[in-house]
């Protein structure tokens, strides 16, 4: 599968937006509530399923018209996805074992279960949330996985068929009461990220993607809707301007190919890692940052953020990577 460079960038931006947020929020809830949250910087995770979408397309061969093996695909996923998400959940559990008032949550056995298996459930205030915070978004990424999952299975063409399926389940949510099952909080509007990842994986296959000028227009249009004049509710457009800065930036591939800052390339890399542990990592970042008599509110912004980075490259380097390559060749070994 090719590797894009610029969305392997994106990757990383998306991810420090999100890790700026829950900043913002710890350093508000744990040392100063006169801090203001950055909201803005939630708006990474939409990124990141427009992006799932893309790269969906591509790794399942839709585009080449060579789907993988369904049993393939979607073990892969799970190795991909699972081992650092549940990893984190039992950091947790094991911190609420050994400090139970230092994390602001309260264990919930069912909860927790349906949260390793990535299924929405309430806990046991009622409210639909994953036991580990963040891992919310990986609960709508394996229903995306699932439902390629079963057009691979039947052989049916994944980038149609998901996108309808997506749109219909969209559509359902139009009408959700608040009564229904849990796992019915993923008939979301959040579900059009991953049809405009799709479509945007189907165009660029058969339409010519080096146009900078076209591509630097549509970026500087989508990051003004996104960083600088948010649309609120951000899926108003149903994520467009989420869509409009991916296709862009692969308009620039071509330009900006071997140009890319080498630290926002690896930062893409770390990027799921920093995703998983910024959750974790704040709250003691935050803790840190008392004891330390530190004041000043960017200084603490900025020694929060950079602690979640080292950490977060620290465990891509030495846990997310080589507990990947070990189940990868365990995965070859195997046929998958």
């Amino acid at each position: 599968m090719q590797n894009y460079q610029t969305i392997q960038a994106l990757r990383f931006i998306a991810a420090v937006s999100v890790a700026l947020t829950h900043a913002t929020f710890y350093i508000k809830t744990r040392i100063d509530p006169g801090m203001t949250i950055w909201e803005v910087g939630s708006q990474g995770v939409q990124i990141f399923f427009v992006i799932s979408g893309f790269v969906m397309a591509l790794s399942s061969g839709a585009i080449i018209n060579q789907p993988v093996k369904w049993s393939q695909f979607i073990v892969r996923r799970l190795a991909r996805i699972a081992p650092l998400y549940w990893l984190m959940n039992l950091v947790k559990l094991a911190t609420l074992a050994m400090l139970p008032g230092f994390l602001l949550a309260k264990p919930d056995f069912q909860n927790i279960i349906l949260s390793l298996l990535f299924i929405p459930s309430r806990n046991e205030n009622g409210i639909v949330e994953t036991f580990y915070g963040v891992g919310w978004t990986l609960n709508f990424e394996m229903f995306f996985y699932l439902l390629v999952t079963i057009f691979l299975y039947f052989k049916k063409p994944v980038i149609v068929y998901s996108a309808l399926a997506l749109g219909f389940f969209l559509s359902l949510g139009a009408f959700r009461q608040e009564e229904w099952p849990a796992v019915t909080y993923l008939f979301h509007p959040y579900l059009a990220n991953f049809i405009w990842g799709l479509l945007i994986a189907k165009v660029a296959s058969k339409i010519e993607m080096n146009r900078p000028f076209l591509g630097s227009l549509l970026i500087a249009i989508s990051g003004y809707w996104i960083f600088i004049n948010p649309i609120h509710p951000t899926m108003n457009l149903l994520g467009i301007q989420y869509a409009a800065l991916v296709f862009g930036l692969l308009m620039l591939e071509f330009k900006s190919k071997d140009n890319i800052p080498k630290f926002l390339l690896f930062g893409g890399e770390f990027s799921y890692s920093l995703y998983l542990t910024h959750a974790m990592v704040g709250p003691i970042a935050a803790l840190l940052i008392s004891k330390m008599g530190i004041h000043s509110i960017t200084a603490s912004l900025i020694f929060m953020l950079v602690i979640m980075l080292l950490v977060a490259a620290a465990c891509f380097v030495y846990i997310e990577k080589p507990i990947g390559l070990v189940i990868s060749k365990r995965l070859k070994r195997s046929g998958y």
